[in-house]
């Protein structure tokens, strides 16, 4: 976690906004204003084994996602905290 002046600095240095209300990376890539994901424990299973033909909600071994919106609520920034550097696909 940032602390508070740290994540000041990433969003005045980012020029952002906002988090989106969901971290659907998925909007990154067919450009939907809002999270069309219905999610079930099925369909992250599939995403992860890569048993789907579209994007995933959000990619593998994503843990505290945020989807950051610039002043004019455009998608800006998708981050993600990485824990271990070992993990292979």
């Amino acid at each position: 976690m940032l602390a508070e002046y740290q994540r000041d600095r990433f969003i005045n240095g980012w020029n952002l906004s906002e988090p989106a209300e969901t971290a659907c990376v998925r909007r990154l890539t067919t450009g939907d204003g809002e999270c069309t994901c219905e999610v079930s424990w099925i369909d992250r299973e599939h995403e992860t084994t890569g048993e789907r033909d579209d994007s995933p909600h959000k990619p593998p071994h994503s843990d505290h996602v945020t989807l950051w919106l610039d002043d004019d609520s455009n998608l800006a920034v998708y981050s993600t905290h990485i824990y271990h550097s070992e993990i292979y696909d």
